[in-house]
Protein backbone atom coordinates (compact mmCIF):
# COMPACT_ATOMS: atom_id res chain seq x y z
CA UNK A 1 0.00 0.00 0.00
CA UNK A 2 3.28 2.48 0.69
CA UNK A 3 3.61 1.94 -3.01
CA UNK A 4 0.76 2.91 -3.72
CA UNK A 5 0.91 6.27 -2.21
CA UNK A 6 4.07 6.52 -3.27
CA UNK A 7 2.87 6.64 -6.91
CA UNK A 8 0.08 8.96 -6.17
CA UNK A 9 2.31 11.56 -4.64
CA UNK A 10 5.40 11.34 -7.21
CA UNK A 11 2.17 11.43 -9.85
CA UNK A 12 0.77 14.75 -8.37
CA UNK A 13 4.66 16.09 -8.32
CA UNK A 14 5.15 15.22 -11.87
CA UNK A 15 1.40 16.94 -13.16
CA UNK A 16 1.72 19.70 -10.80
CA UNK A 17 4.43 21.67 -13.36
CA UNK A 18 7.30 21.88 -10.62
CA UNK A 19 10.81 22.00 -11.36
CA UNK A 20 13.55 19.42 -10.34
CA UNK A 21 16.15 22.25 -8.93
CA UNK A 22 19.83 21.35 -8.06
CA UNK A 23 20.84 21.28 -4.63
CA UNK A 24 24.41 22.89 -3.51
CA UNK A 25 25.90 19.60 -2.83
CA UNK A 26 25.48 18.22 -6.37
CA UNK A 27 28.02 19.45 -9.32
CA UNK A 28 26.96 22.13 -11.59
CA UNK A 29 27.71 20.73 -14.71
CA UNK A 30 24.88 18.31 -14.72
CA UNK A 31 22.67 20.84 -15.00
CA UNK A 32 19.90 19.13 -13.20
CA UNK A 33 17.48 21.81 -13.55
CA UNK A 34 14.43 20.53 -15.75
CA UNK A 35 11.57 21.74 -16.25
CA UNK A 36 8.66 19.01 -15.79
CA UNK A 37 6.22 21.06 -17.64
CA UNK A 38 6.92 18.58 -20.65
CA UNK A 39 4.40 16.64 -19.58
CA UNK A 40 1.93 19.47 -21.05
CA UNK A 41 2.59 17.90 -24.40
CA UNK A 42 1.38 14.53 -22.95
CA UNK A 43 -1.53 12.90 -24.54
CA UNK A 44 -4.50 11.35 -22.26
CA UNK A 45 -3.58 7.74 -21.12
CA UNK A 46 -5.19 5.12 -23.84
CA UNK A 47 -4.75 7.75 -26.48
CA UNK A 48 -1.84 5.22 -28.25
CA UNK A 49 -3.74 1.97 -27.74
CA UNK A 50 -0.40 0.37 -29.02
CA UNK A 51 1.54 1.85 -26.46
CA UNK A 52 2.07 1.15 -22.84
CA UNK A 53 1.42 3.58 -20.50
CA UNK A 54 1.91 1.62 -16.99
CA UNK A 55 4.02 -1.88 -16.85
CA UNK A 56 4.39 -4.03 -13.91
CA UNK A 57 8.09 -5.61 -14.18
CA UNK A 58 8.67 -8.86 -13.07
CA UNK A 59 11.56 -11.25 -12.63
CA UNK A 60 10.26 -15.10 -12.53
CA UNK A 61 6.77 -14.74 -10.78
CA UNK A 62 8.15 -11.70 -8.40
CA UNK A 63 7.24 -8.35 -9.19
CA UNK A 64 10.79 -5.98 -8.94
CA UNK A 65 9.40 -2.48 -10.31
CA UNK A 66 6.94 -0.34 -12.32
CA UNK A 67 7.29 2.01 -15.04
CA UNK A 68 5.39 4.43 -15.90
CA UNK A 69 4.77 6.02 -19.65
CA UNK A 70 3.63 9.56 -21.05
CA UNK A 71 3.85 10.50 -25.21
CA UNK A 72 3.27 13.06 -27.02
CA UNK A 73 0.30 13.31 -29.67
CA UNK A 74 2.92 11.61 -32.43
CA UNK A 75 3.53 8.09 -29.78
CA UNK A 76 7.05 9.96 -29.48
CA UNK A 77 7.95 8.65 -25.58
CA UNK A 78 8.14 12.05 -23.08
CA UNK A 79 8.75 11.19 -19.57
CA UNK A 80 9.42 7.46 -18.52
CA UNK A 81 9.20 7.28 -14.51
CA UNK A 82 10.49 4.02 -12.90
CA UNK A 83 9.50 2.53 -9.39
CA UNK A 84 11.73 -0.27 -8.40
CA UNK A 85 10.94 -2.49 -5.77
CA UNK A 86 13.96 -4.20 -4.90
CA UNK A 87 16.03 -1.21 -4.82
CA UNK A 88 13.50 1.41 -3.46
CA UNK A 89 13.99 3.91 -5.87
CA UNK A 90 12.41 6.00 -8.09
CA UNK A 91 14.00 7.00 -11.73
CA UNK A 92 13.31 9.89 -13.76
CA UNK A 93 13.77 9.85 -18.29
CA UNK A 94 13.24 12.47 -20.06
CA UNK A 95 13.17 12.38 -23.86
CA UNK A 96 13.89 14.98 -26.73
CA UNK A 97 13.16 14.69 -30.34
CA UNK A 98 14.69 17.10 -33.21
CA UNK A 99 12.28 18.78 -36.13
CA UNK A 100 12.61 15.31 -37.71
CA UNK A 101 11.50 13.14 -34.78
CA UNK A 102 14.81 11.57 -34.10
CA UNK A 103 15.67 11.24 -30.69
CA UNK A 104 18.28 13.51 -29.78
CA UNK A 105 18.83 13.16 -25.63
CA UNK A 106 18.29 11.45 -22.86
CA UNK A 107 18.42 12.43 -18.84
CA UNK A 108 18.03 10.01 -16.71
CA UNK A 109 17.98 10.31 -12.92
CA UNK A 110 17.49 7.55 -10.18
CA UNK A 111 17.27 9.33 -6.99
CA UNK A 112 18.93 7.02 -4.67
CA UNK A 113 22.07 8.24 -6.44
CA UNK A 114 23.12 11.32 -4.80
CA UNK A 115 27.16 11.68 -5.88
CA UNK A 116 26.00 12.16 -10.05
CA UNK A 117 22.12 12.80 -10.21
CA UNK A 118 21.55 12.96 -13.85
CA UNK A 119 23.04 10.97 -16.89
CA UNK A 120 22.63 12.46 -20.27
CA UNK A 121 23.07 10.16 -23.24
CA UNK A 122 22.70 12.09 -26.52
CA UNK A 123 22.26 10.65 -29.92
CA UNK A 124 23.94 11.59 -33.33
CA UNK A 125 22.60 10.90 -36.74
CA UNK A 126 24.59 10.86 -40.04
CA UNK A 127 23.02 12.54 -43.11
CA UNK A 128 21.10 9.96 -43.74
CA UNK A 129 19.23 10.20 -40.30
CA UNK A 130 21.04 6.65 -39.71
CA UNK A 131 22.08 6.83 -35.53
CA UNK A 132 26.23 7.33 -35.65
CA UNK A 133 26.95 7.93 -31.73
CA UNK A 134 25.89 8.00 -28.60
CA UNK A 135 27.70 9.61 -25.65
CA UNK A 136 27.17 9.16 -22.35
CA UNK A 137 28.02 12.51 -20.24
CA UNK A 138 30.12 13.39 -23.21
CA UNK A 139 31.91 10.47 -23.35
CA UNK A 140 31.92 8.23 -26.11
CA UNK A 141 29.06 5.04 -25.40
CA UNK A 142 28.06 3.17 -28.69
CA UNK A 143 29.42 4.33 -32.49
CA UNK A 144 28.01 2.86 -35.34
CA UNK A 145 29.12 2.00 -38.92
CA UNK A 146 27.13 1.36 -41.80
CA UNK A 147 28.00 -0.31 -45.04
CA UNK A 148 26.94 0.67 -48.82
CA UNK A 149 23.73 -1.23 -48.36
CA UNK A 150 22.97 1.06 -45.01
CA UNK A 151 23.28 -1.93 -42.66
CA UNK A 152 25.16 -1.95 -39.43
Amino acid sequence: MKRFYQSIVLLYILFSGCELVQSKDEPLSNEATFNLGILEKAVPVGFHPNLPSYKTHFQGSRVIGYSYHFYDSLGKELVNVGLSVERDTTGFSFFTYSEKGLLIEKRVNILRNQAFPWEVFQYHYNDADQLKQITRNGNNFELYEYNELGQV
